[in-house]
């Protein structure tokens, strides 16, 4: 080869290697492009669920509000209501007593009353007795005066 010929072919494959380098780099920062796009939708959509989240985070933040207000309602009724039961405790232990110094009296009382009450068997059946005879009396005027002397 002539080195006129080497030189323009030499030339070419400088130019040609040009452009295919410039080929190469255009489709590099073509990507590159396509890659910054896709990111920065991405960034969007994250952006956007953040936002939601902030705002699920601000009401969730105003249930908690709420949840505490009601957990202190809570804690003051649950205070209230130990006091109601150690009333309540208090009032059955002196009703327990009462009742129990009342049946220690009942049972004197009985112990007391049981000689009267078996000696007043014979009493309680003659006044039966005559009650039965004042009822017939009323009930079968004939037999009046008869029932009267009896």
């Amino acid at each position: 080869m002539s080195e006129e010929n080497r030189s323009n072919l030499g030339t070419m494959i400088i130019v040609g290697g040009s452009w295919i380098g410039g080929a190469v780099m255009c489709t590099i920062m073509y990507v590159m492009m396509n890659a910054m796009l896709n990111m920065q939708e991405s960034m969007n959509a994250m952006m956007s669920s953040m936002q939601a989240m902030q705002t699920d985070m601000g009401s969730m933040s105003g249930d908690m509000g709420e949840m505490k207000g009601g957990m202190n309602t809570m804690a003051v009724k649950m205070t209230e209501m130990e006091q109601e039961i150690a009333e309540v405790d208090t009032h059955m232990s002196d009703m327990y007593v009462l009742m129990s110094d009342d049946l220690d009296s009942l049972a004197r009382n009985v112990s007391i009353m049981a000689p009267s009450v078996a000696s007043m068997g014979p009493s309680m059946n003659r006044m039966g007795y005559n009650i039965d005879r004042g009822v017939n009396s009323f009930s079968n005027p004939a037999d009046y005066m008869g029932n009267m002397f009896r």
